[in-house]
Formats: structure tokens, sequence, C-alpha cells
């Protein structure tokens, strides 16, 4: 989630995720690639991130009522 969080921040840049997480830029590309395998959707694509930053806003917004 943090990943994904600082990546949508990052406007989805690969560079300026990893400045922000610390790591090496192809430590990003295969965690993103992670998270495809696990999910099905790929984080690189614009249409399927959609639905990722959409998922995560809303698990976001359930937190803070403390539904989850």
């Amino acid at each position: 989630r943090k990943l994904l969080n600082l990546y949508f921040a990052s406007e989805m840049s690969l560079k300026e995720t990893a400045q922000k997480c610390y790591l090496h830029v192809n430590t990003v590309q295969y965690q993103l690639k992670r998270i495809r395998e696990r999910c099905g959707l790929d984080p690189r694509r614009f249409r399927e991130a959609s639905l990722l930053y959409t998922a995560l806003r809303v698990e976001a917004m359930s937190i803070g009522r403390g539904e989850m």
C-alpha cells in the first residue's frame, strides 16, 4: 500500500517513487510487477492504475470511518 500510495502521489514516476522510498528504480519496478501478479492489475497501465488508485482511496475512507 505504501509503495502504491507514493507511486500515485509521484504521478506514476518510477524515479520519484524510488527516491521517496529510498529504493533503486529496478526494485520499484519489481514490486509493481509483484502487485500485478498478485491482484491482476498492472499499476503501470493507466486504466488499471486508476482502479487500484480508487480502491486505495475507498479503503482509506473506510478505515477513516472505522469500518475496517
